[in-house]
């Protein structure tokens, strides 16, 4: 049985609530933006996953018997970590969010869990936000799909 997204996600935020700094602050979130929202309701530090799309693997359709046939997709997804910023105190706080994004790379890197099929980072980056007093990472992660079609042709 392959994975929903709905699946995938629920297990991402299971994954970064495992971060002892993020713990019940890990939230399924469409977007950015209703990430930021959450900010004053819960503080910092906090994380969303968002699902970003998928593209089919290159070469990967299968013919089936019996008018069936397969696909491997690759899905993506963002985890986006806020914390705290001070850029005027003594105190440098960036070390905060580099930190919190090594931890949650160690724990989803190589994870395979309902999918059965490993998690790859991609990619990690700052994220633009106009709050006051917080900076954003986000990190890409995706793993493969495989999907079975039926055709009544």
């Amino acid at each position: 049985m392959t994975a929903t997204v709905e699946q995938m996600i629920d297990e991402l935020v299971g994954l970064v609530k495992q971060a002892p700094s993020i713990k019940k602050k890990g939230f399924s979130v469409f977007n950015l933006e209703e990430l930021f929202s959450f900010v004053d309701a819960v503080g910092f530090p906090l994380a969303g996953v968002t699902y970003e799309g998928t593209s089919q693997k290159e070469n990967s359709v299968v013919g089936q018997p019996r008018n069936r046939s397969a696909v491997f997709l690759t899905a993506y997804f963002t985890i986006a970590i806020g914390v705290n910023y001070r850029y005027a105190s003594e105190t440098d706080t960036k070390p905060i969010a580099t930190n919190l994004l090594d931890e949650v790379r160690g724990i989803v890197l190589g994870y395979s869990g309902v999918n059965n099929r490993p998690w790859r980072l991609t990619g990690e980056t700052p994220v633009n936000a106009d709050i006051e007093g917080a900076i954003f990472y986000g990190q890409t992660w995706e793993t493969d799909l495989p999907v079975i079609g039926n055709s009544s042709n």
